[in-house]
């Protein structure tokens, strides 16, 4: 097998195969599956599925210029004496509200992971490497060596709660004792509601081996005038006040 002309390994052993795309979407998306608009997609497109053995493995040619792995991040926790590690992840560029997190966790936890997904395939959504960019450059602005910026490769699957809990495994791994599940996280419009990412993560925090931030989010307060997540101290501020801080690209999802 080559990748643009460089050498990656020996496969043998190839076979294609179907799957049932229903019983897949169903376990993934819930007995409301037929509803969710990756199911329509996936089960509609003329998927065949590949398995094959390798060996001769040139780990020189497969090593990618920023990935960065659990080991090396590991290293990088004993050598800084972190004893508690808070992950983000994210699917975009930084914006107020993430830049709120991120000093919240850094306040609290004292060392920070911000891990942006790396692998979009959405028509209309900032590049890979714009979001790689700009959460490297939110790291930097906290000039900590406890502070690290390192690109989660994968691809949004949409699937809610489940989602969720491997973003979670995926930090645990990472060396992280903590992570935050924000709104509706790894959603999709109003297929699973806006709270269940972060009741499910929480509830199973045990299970997933990692302590699970499931805070409030941030939102503007019109009369005080910043980003906050917790109640205003001003007696005056009402509801009305209150504005939630949307992201245009994830309000308007769509699968493509």
């Amino acid at each position: 097998m080559y990748y643009k002309g460089k050498y990656l390994l020996n496969i043998y052993n190839v076979k294609f195969y179907n799957l049932d795309k229903k019983k897949i979407c169903r376990k993934i998306y819930g007995i409301n599956y037929l509803k969710h608009p990756f199911s329509k997609k996936f089960i509609s497109e003329n998927f065949r599925f590949i398995s094959f053995d390798y060996k001769k493995i040139n780990k020189m040619n497969l090593k990618h210029k920023y990935f960065v792995s659990p080991s090396i991040i590991k290293k990088k926790i004993k050598a800084h004496k972190i004893s508690t590690l808070a992950g983000f992840h994210t699917r975009n560029v930084p914006h107020k509200a993430h830049q709120w997190i991120h000093n919240f966790l850094f306040k609290k936890f004292g060392a920070l992971l911000i891990q942006p997904l790396i692998g979009q395939y959405k028509v209309g959504e900032y590049s890979d490497q714009l979001i790689f960019k700009t959460n490297q450059l939110a790291s930097k602005a906290f000039n900590s060596k406890k502070v690290f910026s390192i690109p989660f490769f994968s691809y949004p699957r949409y699937a809610g709660y489940r989602e969720a809990a491997l973003h979670a495994l995926v930090r645990k791994n990472y060396g992280c004792s903590h992570f935050w599940v924000g709104r509706d996280h790894a959603g999709i419009k109003n297929f699973y509601g806006y709270n269940q990412s972060k009741k499910f993560c929480y509830k199973h925090q045990k299970k997933l081996n990692i302590k699970i931030i499931a805070g409030s989010e941030p939102i503007y307060c019109l009369n005080c005038k910043m980003i906050k997540n917790t109640k205003c101290l001003k007696k005056n501020c009402l509801k009305k006040h209150k504005i939630k801080i949307i992201n245009k690209n994830l309000e308007n999802d769509k699968v493509s």
